[in-house]
């Protein structure tokens, strides 16, 4: 079954949280549509357009790396593998704790608290709806609120140590009980929107 919202078009970014005290109880879930798709996702896809595209073009685009630095993607070389390098592991879930609202122009979390791998993606269809689902375990040895999350790249667009956000996105702060944990599940729908939570 398809689930359109004719005031949501394109992709849409839900968030599925889950709160756990030290004993694995659940404490609190929620979900969330919408995270902002930032500046350097656009890089990012149009990096690997263009490589496909017309690799020997010296067409760059710009994005900043979560150190602020303003960085160039390189003319024509897809990095990260060969020379020692490698994409392994390099990709992260960060959490924080700021509730300034997200703007496209964000290239680092308003508070950041820590990071983790998230689960290998798993591509779902239903129809002509494509799903992209993955997840991330936060654990805490003290209480910790929690109020902010993002998706961290590294390498790909350039062969440095230049990590970039793709993702950021606020959502009603949640309070991790000392020795609990939340799993926040990142669902990337395409060509239809989730039904409501």
């Amino acid at each position: 079954m398809q689930h359109t919202n004719p005031k949501q078009k394109g992709s849409i970014l839900r968030l599925i949280g889950t709160v756990k005290d030290a004993d694995g109880r659940i404490v609190s879930t929620f979900t969330k549509d919408n995270d902002i798709y930032l500046w350097n996702w656009a890089v990012f896809f149009f990096f690997f357009f263009k490589m496909n595209f017309c690799p020997i073009d010296a067409t760059v685009y710009s994005y900043r790396s979560v150190y602020g630095v303003s960085r160039l993607t390189v003319a024509s070389t897809v990095y990260g593998q060969g020379n020692g390098n490698t994409m392994e592991s390099t990709w992260k879930v960060q959490i924080g704790g700021s509730n300034t609202a997200p703007a496209v122009t964000d290239y680092v979390l308003g508070s950041g608290i820590q990071e983790v791998t998230p689960t290998l993606p798993e591509i779902i269809n239903d129809g002509n709806i494509l799903k992209v689902v993955f997840s991330s375990t936060f654990a805490f040895s003290s209480q910790a609120v929690v109020s902010e999350i993002a998706i961290k790249a590294n390498y790909v667009i350039r062969n440095d140590n230049s990590p970039y956000l793709l993702t950021r996105d606020t959502f009603t702060a949640q309070t991790v009980p000392a020795g609990g944990s939340i799993t926040l599940q990142h669902e990337l729908w395409f060509n239809g929107t989730p039904p409501a939570a």
